[in-house]
């Protein structure tokens, strides 16, 4: 990989790993902060979705403004919102206060993933593209594991400390990447000079039946992984009884092996084609465990929970090489927009399976309905996959049509 314009790559990668992790701290602490505001079950899930919302949202909008104002400029003024945000939820006393933190925070983390999935672009080539993105892709499950970690390991902490800490810390990211965000701003590189022209329609730019069959694989990954770091915590407590420390085992589990997955799949996927095969037998085997621990309680299925939740983890980890096929299917000059595009979709969609399993809690027949429910994700995670196979074989390129 060429050195060049890279300096914000290691803080803007530990930043995209601090936002999964900001997310997800919140899906496996959201009872004590709902006793601590006073929230009922419905206002607790939209809290939730009150982070996830607007960096979905934004998504689209990023990517284009960091495509055409480069990731360097954008970094580390996304890094001091983070931080405001964060800052403003740990300290919040009231609902509305949480809320506006969270909704702060939501829109300034969405800069981060394109931003530096620009980075990689553009100092990368087919092949090692790839394979970054696999590697920053695993920060959802390791952002993940180590909030789970960190509630093991000091379960006396409030949230408030955790979410002032995380404050802090994202605010050390900023600094880290001031200096070079100024020289951006003072220096401008050409290749992110302002080209009002490029947010035109260009054909041949983006192959889009390749990033919306890669949009829909990762919406299937971040779907499920949202849904079991929010709900799950919540169905294994209120319908299956198992105690915090419990609950936080089966979920670090369930994200190492995404985080592990992700990167060792990556790495070893040496082409399009692999990588899609990988995304198939993940898909196929993913639906399948799923459909199986929805069926089951943690009780009857004893000794096996864990090594299902293992299996479960690197099956979903799969979906983290669909990063790799959507970008490689725009031209460099358009990466950031279709990566924000992709991810956005996949947030939005991690968000409505945070909050309706919750809805459907309240009502008979819960067990029939989540089967139903995350049926349908699993089927639209594989059938996309067999799309993005499909198109790996057809050899579909950015400026190429397929013979």
């Amino acid at each position: 990989m060429r050195l060049l314009r890279v300096a914000q790559l290691l803080p803007g990668s530990l930043l995209v790993l601090w936002q999964i992790g900001f997310q997800l701290m919140y899906g496996l602490l959201d009872a004590a902060i709902a006793a601590d505001l006073g929230l009922s079950l419905s206002l607790q899930a939209w809290l939730g979705l009150a982070y996830l919302v607007p960096y979905a949202a934004m998504q689209w909008h990023a990517g284009r403004w960091i495509d055409r104002w480069g990731a360097e400029r954008v970094l580390a003024l996304a890094a001091v919102g983070c931080a405001l945000g964060a800052g403003l939820f740990a300290t919040a006393s009231t609902a509305p206060a949480a809320f506006v933190g969270r909704l702060l925070a939501g829109t300034a983390a969405s800069f981060a993933f394109p931003g530096v999935s620009q980075l990689l672009r553009l100092n990368s080539d087919g092949r090692q593209f790839s394979v970054a993105m696999a590697l920053l892709e695993s920060c959802i499950g390791f952002g993940s594991a180590a909030v789970a970690l960190v509630l093991l390991w000091t379960p006396e902490l409030s949230w408030r400390s955790i979410s002032t800490f995380e404050a802090c810390l994202v605010l050390f990211l900023a600094g880290w990447m001031a200096p070079d965000c100024r020289r951006a701003w003072r220096h401008a590189p050409r290749s992110h000079q302002p080209i009002h022209g490029l947010l035109r329609p260009c054909k041949g730019l983006i192959q889009w039946p390749v990033v919306i069959a890669a949009a829909g694989v990762y919406a299937w990954e971040a779907g499920l992984v949202f849904a079991f770091g929010g709900f799950w915590s919540l169905w294994l407590e209120r319908q299956q009884m198992l105690s915090a420390s419990e609950i936080t085992i089966s979920s670090l589990v369930l994200f190492l092996a995404v985080g592990l997955g992700t990167a060792v799949f990556g790495a070893m996927a040496a082409n399009s084609r692999q990588r899609c095969r990988c995304l198939l037998i993940g898909t196929t085997t993913g639906g399948i465990i799923l459909l199986c621990l929805l069926n089951t309680t943690v009780a009857q299925q004893g000794p096996f929970h864990l090594p299902a939740m293992l299996l479960f983890g690197l099956s979903t980890a799969v979906g983290g090489l669909a990063f790799g096929e959507a970008g490689l299917a725009a031209a460099p000059e358009r990466v950031a927009q279709v990566i924000g595009l992709v991810n956005g979709l996949g947030c939005l969609a991690g968000g409505l399976f945070h909050i309706l399993p919750t809805s459907l809690m309240l009502r008979p027949g819960v067990e029939i309905n989540l089967a139903l429910w995350f049926g349908l994700l699993a089927l639209i995670g594989w059938l996309s996959s067999v799309g993005l196979w499909r198109y790996s074989r057809l050899g579909i390129r950015p400026g190429h049509r397929p013979g």
